[in-house]
């Protein structure tokens, strides 16, 4: 219907809202992890991920195509065997070496999506209005969090553009941070700044011992996709400001994050049969 909003000239967004991308992304994840474990499935899970794929592909989001590949990267790396998780390390450098050479690399095409991952070059940031803007953007919070490094400024008030003109002015942009991190630094404080730390670190912890405790496989499965796709959270939390901030997208992982902490609480795997 080519409705949503419009970028790159002619293609348009289709699922910009990030709750429905974190949805698919996290369902796709589980997939996956569901099939490395050798999990009985049932024909139409299969069936469907390639809509999908598609649809998530569609929605023309680079930050959840990036946290989506590094997703996959740490399903396959953890969801294997003890001798592959110790290429943990090794396998996330290839990767962020494997986002940099994407965005280094001229793709000559008319399609949408090809247009929209040229778009991750460099050169194209600088020329691209919306993407210079959030360089420009970031120059003044870093300003204002100097000026204001303990207390932040507060829920609801603007940052001042004094450190760098503006290429584009955006309604209430000024009371967002396309960097989730700065945006509980300027906003709360250094204390909130620690608190978002906490979250996505204990959040990751979290889901590992439910991964670990859970006896039912598609639990297990859920539970590695979570720890893997909060993993990825963290790096798309530095192109835009998702956790705590996109009120929608905040419930459904608090949600998450609820139910991790209820599998976490279940019985180990190895106690299982006793208790049974």
């Amino acid at each position: 219907m080519h409705l949503g909003r419009g970028i790159e000239g002619s293609s348009t967004l289709t699922y910009y809202e990030p709750t429905a991308n974190w949805l698919m992304m996290i369902i796709l994840l589980t997939i996956l992890a569901a099939v490395l474990a050798k999990t009985r499935r049932p024909r139409w899970v299969l069936l469907c991920s390639p809509l999908l794929i598609t649809c998530l592909l569609l929605s023309y989001r680079r930050s959840f195509w990036i946290a989506s590949a590094l997703g996959v990267l740490l399903i396959l790396v953890l969801g294997t065997s003890p001798a592959g998780r110790r290429l943990l390390i090794p396998s996330s450098l290839a990767v962020a070496a494997s986002i940099w050479l994407l965005g280094s690399i001229n793709f000559q095409s008319n399609l949408p999506v090809v247009k929209r991952v040229n778009s991750l070059s460099t050169s194209t940031l600088e020329t691209n209005s919306e993407d210079r803007y959030r360089i420009d953007e970031r120059e003044n919070v870093f300003a204002e969090i100097e000026a204001h490094p303990i207390s932040g400024l507060g829920v609801g008030v603007p940052w001042q553009a004094t450190a760098a003109p503006l290429s584009v002015e955006h309604e209430g942009g000024r009371e967002y941070v396309h960097f989730v991190a700065l945006w509980f630094w300027l906003k709360l404080g250094v204390l909130g700044l620690c608190a978002y730390i906490g979250l996505v670190l204990g959040s990751i912890v979290l889901a590992l011992q439910a991964w670990r405790r859970s006896v039912d496989p598609w639990l297990r499965a859920f539970a590695l996709a979570s720890a893997c796709g909060i993993a990825g959270l963290i790096v798309m939390d530095t192109t835009a400001s998702f956790t705590g901030v996109e009120p929608r997208f905040t419930l459904v992982l608090a949600a998450q994050i609820g139910l991790l902490g209820v599998l976490a609480r279940g019985p180990r795997r190895e106690r299982a049969g006793e208790l049974a």
